[in-house]
């Protein structure tokens, strides 16, 4: 019993630091021995237990954090309550208000989770309501996460949700309508955010889209990204007087198995037409879904589950044919001869070239030959990187597919423009001729 309340006094009182330890996996693993199998001596200590909640979600352990979450949510009673009555946190001070505070941190990794996986609609539902106006949360970042990820939650759970299109994109504009309410200047530190909301949004949102790309100048290097960076990069410079430039892009999209320009070239002119992409934004509308296709590729908050679940992958009994298996795929070449990386350095090392996907799919194929013996705990809540992977290409199928691209109309030739011009109404002549003469 001594050293059962040894280890617990270690666990409270190093637990705001587990989130920043560079070896996430051992700290889940010493977290478990010291808190119980089912994590139940965190019974009374819901602060803690919202810390090792997320700890759980960043080293991939998705099962385990999602029961630690349900014996402090909903064993307490406490989604119950949030779906009768909203949120009090604004009636409530001290202890009772940081008690909230950390339920509600809990519902959040739940709710991301959930939202990713399209696993279940209790939480989503929750936190619809309190990220809802009228919920009391009064917190609008909060708010804007709350329901960015009902919405998305619900495209993720697909014919499983029973929220009509209608209802999903009421939730998304009511996210976007608090989105504006944000500071810009608090954007820069909360871009993932800002990236969900601008994925779950249906409507015109250029002014959040410009804000993302004024920050993130940076476009994706994925394979299957570059048509639509190309597009863009045509559409913004052929709007803006660089009709040269267009072409060569146009050659590109055109001709893409014998001519695709060297990435470095295609992230400089990127950075460089930026101003140029912000300003066709907001004067052209097709090209508006087509930038939050390319922002879709953007999955940085994937990393970190994927790579520590991918080391955890690396330690188990099959995990050195695992890791001989990845680096020998072509696009892992440069890894071969240097040192033995762990999986979330791997991870991180694709992330940065735009394989992460690639890397995702090759896990995926991989897992007949590497998974387990175990089946997952559950269907729903992953936790191992094989899990990780198809999530991660589920999510990615689903939310480009629900951006509906814009027909651009067909452009002008000069002398069709002449014909336009001729077959004018006499009026409108006039009013031309009229405002020649004025200037």
């Amino acid at each position: 019993m001594a050293r059962f309340r040894f280890a617990l006094g270690w666990l409270i009182s190093r637990s705001q630091t587990f989130l920043d330890d560079d070896y996430p996996n051992e700290v889940a693993r010493a977290v478990r021995t010291a808190s119980g199998k089912n994590y139940e001596s965190l019974d009374h200590h819901v602060a803690t237990a919202a810390i090792v909640a997320r700890l759980l979600y960043r080293t991939g352990e998705w099962t385990d954090s999602h029961r630690l979450i349900l014996r402090h949510v909903e064993q307490s009673g406490f989604v119950d309550r949030v779906a009768k009555s909203g949120s009090p946190r604004g009636r409530l001070i001290g202890a009772e208000r940081a008690r909230f505070d950390d339920q509600l941190s809990l519902l959040r990794t739940w709710v991301t989770m959930s939202a990713k996986l399209g696993a279940e609609a209790p939480p989503l539902e929750a936190a619809r309501i309190l990220g809802d106006v009228e919920g009391g949360l009064r917190h609008d970042l909060w708010q804007t996460e709350l329901l960015t990820f009902a919405a998305l939650g619900h495209r993720t759970l697909q014919k499983r949700s029973d929220w009509s299109d209608q209802r999903q994109a009421s939730v998304a504009e009511q996210a976007v309508d608090i989105a504006r309410r944000i500071s810009p200047n608090f954007w820069p530190a909360n871009l993932r955010a800002l990236r969900l909301v601008i994925l779950a949004a249906e409507d015109d949102i250029t002014d959040l889209v410009d804000m993302y790309l004024s920050i993130n100048s940076m476009p994706p290097l994925d394979d299957e990204a570059q048509p639509l960076v190309g597009k863009v990069l045509v559409i913004a410079n052929r709007k803006t007087g660089r009709a040269k430039l267009a072409a060569e892009f146009q050659d590109w999209i055109d001709d893409a198995e014998n001519y695709a320009p060297d990435s470095d070239y295609i992230q400089s002119t990127w950075k460089d037409s930026i101003g140029r992409i912000i300003k066709t934004s907001r004067s052209y509308p097709p090209i508006r879904p087509i930038l939050r296709k390319v922002l879709s590729f953007d999955h940085r908050d994937w990393v970190r589950p994927f790579g520590n679940a991918l080391s955890r992958a690396f330690d188990g009994e099959r995990g050195g044919g695992l890791r001989d298996a990845l680096v020998q795929q072509a696009f892992l070449a440069e890894l071969r001869g240097g040192p033995a990386l762990d999986g979330l350095s791997i991870t991180q090392w694709a992330a940065a070239r735009g394989s992460l996907l690639r890397l995702a799919a090759t896990i995926d194929q991989f897992s007949e030959e590497f998974a387990f013996d175990a089946p997952e705990a559950t269907e729903s809540y992953p936790e191992t990187v094989f899990g990780i992977a198809e999530a991660l290409l589920q999510w990615h199928d689903v939310n480009p597919a629900a951006i509906i691209e814009i027909k651009e109309p067909p452009e002008l030739t000069p002398k069709a423009a002449r014909k336009r011009r001729k077959a004018r109404p006499p009026a409108k002549k006039r009013a031309a001729k009229t405002a020649r003469r004025k200037t």
